[in-house]
């Protein structure tokens, strides 16, 4: 949903009113705070590397630089206003959470993180069962995820928090190995020829002599976040899954809508 008022902001094809540009900044300016407070590393990197993908088409564009420094001051102002003038722990513990793998070397595990080491094992549980057993071509079934035995599995290390934190894996914190897990590898070329052929179509109807369609950028936030995001916590499902699936099909509908008037370009 932020990508898509950064589209809606930034679009000059439409012909939005200042009305409703005020108030999808002010909603921008609200969901930018609830991101930042919500500590989710996956969902800001999302956010982050969708608007960063949009910066070399739009390298002369003014509006999208100042909305960019914009969005990164408010959530910089948002970070430590939260670290500075409150006493909740919950809040500067989400805070602080945000920068815990990042070390003077680069990104880095965090091995006294409960959360990080969690995550982990979720991925070795995926692999292990993605790999192991008589289901690697079609898996275990969609939504199947809960019914592994981790016990049955092999590993080259055992696992950290299981099963003193967590008894059943609802899924493998990674979409790309929970879909891997449940579909069997014919699922998971499936879903990335699926991501592959939005990517393509975007590519091809990329935006062309400064005209910017809120749609557009929208269904490039509808593919980058659930994967970047996804690939770090949460399975592509539920109303993570739908929103996305809802924007992309718009904007393909209206690319193959006006596939005579707007050509694809070239790669």
């Amino acid at each position: 949903s932020v990508v898509v008022m950064v589209g809606l902001l930034l679009d000059n094809v439409s012909g939005f009113s200042p009305k409703v540009r005020v108030a999808v900044s002010l909603c921008l300016l609200l969901s930018l705070a609830g991101l930042t407070l919500m500590g989710s590393r996956g969902a800001i990197l999302g956010v982050f590397v969708s608007v960063l993908s949009l910066a070399p088409l739009l390298l002369r564009h003014r509006k999208f630089w100042m909305a960019a420094a914009a969005s990164l001051l408010i959530m910089v102002l948002v970070a430590v206003g939260v670290l500075v003038a409150t006493d909740s722990y919950n809040l500067e513990r989400r805070i602080t959470h945000l920068s815990s793998n990042v070390g003077r070397n680069g990104l880095k595990l965090d091995e006294q993180s409960q959360n990080d080491l969690f995550r982990l094992d979720h991925w070795k549980v995926g692999y292990a069962q993605a790999t192991q057993g008589n289901n690697r071509l079609l898996g275990i079934g969609p939504l199947n995820f809960i019914s592994v035995k981790v016990d049955d599995l092999r590993f080259s290390r055992p696992l950290v928090t299981y099963p003193s934190v967590w008894q059943k894996p609802h899924h493998a914190h990674n979409l790309f190995l929970t879909r891997w897990a449940e579909e069997g590898l014919l699922g998971l070329l499936a879903f990335l020829l699926f991501l592959g052929w939005i990517m393509k179509d975007l590519i091809l109807h990329r935006p062309r002599s400064g005209k910017l369609n809120w749609s557009w950028v929208a269904a490039l936030g509808a593919l980058i976040v659930p994967v970047v995001a996804g690939s770090f916590n949460c399975s592509f499902a539920n109303e993570f899954a739908w929103l996305s699936m809802l924007l992309t099909g718009h904007t393909m509908g209206l690319l193959r809508q006006n596939r005579l008037s707007d050509p694809p370009l070239s790669v």
